[in-house]
């Protein structure tokens, strides 16, 4: 796993915690209900945000690995082949 794999899933870790820090205090302070329930929306959603980019960010890692493996077998190796065996 890279370390921007790692920070992006700590960071997911870190509103979790929120989130539940935040359903904590709305049992506390029934007063700021509708405040806590702002913030827990979007403590969720931006965990949402976090986790679809670790998603895409996976995805972009494994294909630069595999676009990076393409290259070191060039296409261009088997021309040269070709190109000796007919001569």
């Amino acid at each position: 796993m890279s370390v921007l794999e790692k920070a992006i899933l700590n960071l997911a870790e870190a509103l979790d915690d929120l989130e539940g820090r935040i359903e904590g205090g709305a049992d506390k302070s029934a007063a700021k209900t509708d405040q806590l329930m702002a913030a827990h929306k979007q403590a969720r959603v931006a965990r949402e945000h976090t986790e679809e980019a670790a998603r895409d960010l996976s995805i972009s890692i494994k294909e630069l690995h595999r676009l990076l493996e393409t290259d070191d077998d060039p296409a261009g190796a088997d021309d040269n082949d070709k190109k000796a065996s007919s001569a």
